[in-house]
């Protein structure tokens, strides 16, 4: 590698244009060159045509070659560097926002309390960063007392325009939540010595494995036009093994725990859309 470096270097003394090595305008020169000497000379050497075809791209291929050797011989360095990424809706325009508590997808299984919850966490999310003036939770439920949320209102651009005029906001951020969990049992295989038959066998055991998902529709929604700015789903998910007991155990407590640390997860990424930040890339400098 070391010769093959020094090759590279004496040839770059030689017909280099900068600092790059063999460069595109030599490589070409050279093409011509070859193409003119093996015209001059078809007397002499008697080629066959499909060798004198192929011969300009062999020759490409050397100079690409060369290049990547004379690169290898550079150093490489990784370099960490930050890039703004901008907001997905006018932060300028939505200044002044609101959280309505969420609602379930199913009327019949709505838990206020998940809604309320859930609202809690996003305004405290939003209320961290200097962008955005949050309503605060407590005006919100007393500006809201006697009014009836429903999945009707979310979908009616009048009535979210009053909303937002009782509230005295820019915009709402509304949305509809599921959560719900899978439990499939499952076997685990695995050798064992039994002193019995005095040999290893294969024995089984059977186990839950229980799936948590947490999926939310959520929108923003403009007070003077009752129409959307911006609207995705966020989904998240937990895994959980257990035994029966364990399994029973975690159907009776669990649930509020991981609906938790799941709407914590889904307000992260859902910040990370509307708020502008700076992210950090990797790149790699050649010298």
């Amino acid at each position: 590698m070391n010769s093959l470096c020094a090759k590279t270097q004496r040839a770059r003394g030689k017909g280099a244009r900068g600092q790059g090595g063999l460069m595109i305008d030599d490589c070409q020169l050279m093409i011509e060159k070859t193409q003119s000497t093996i015209i001059n000379r078809q007397s002499t050497i008697q080629l066959p045509s499909c060798h004198l075809a192929i011969l300009p791209a062999c020759l490409v291929s050397l100079c690409v070659f060369l290049t990547l050797v004379n690169l290898g011989c550079g150093n490489t360095t990784k370099v960490l560097i930050k890039i703004k990424v901008q907001s997905e809706i006018d932060v300028s325009k939505y200044k002044k926002i609101a959280v309505i508590p969420f609602l379930s997808n199913d009327e019949s299984k709505n838990n206020e309390e998940w809604g309320e919850n859930i609202a809690f966490v996003f305004r405290r999310n939003l209320s961290k960063s200097q962008k955005f003036d949050v309503l605060d939770g407590k005006d919100t439920k007393l500006t809201l007392e006697g009014e009836q949320i429903t999945l009707d209102i979310l979908q009616n651009t009048d009535k979210l325009i009053d909303l937002g005029g009782e509230l005295g906001v820019d915009a709402l951020i509304v949305g509809t939540y599921k959560f719900y969990n899978i439990s499939e049992p499952r076997r685990l295989y695995y050798d064992r010595y039994s002193a019995q038959l005095q040999r290893y066998i294969t024995d089984t055991v059977t186990y839950f494995h229980k799936t948590y998902v947490f999926s939310l529709d959520i929108s923003i929604v403009d007070t003077n036009t009752g129409g959307t700015v911006w609207s995705d789903k966020l989904e998240q998910t937990a895994e959980e093994d257990h035994n029966l007991g364990t399994l029973l155990i975690s159907g009776i407590s669990d649930d509020d725990n991981v609906m938790k640390r799941l709407t914590t997860q889904a307000a992260s990424k859902f910040m990370r859309k509307i708020e502008p930040h700076y992210e950090t890339e990797e790149r790699i400098l050649v010298r």
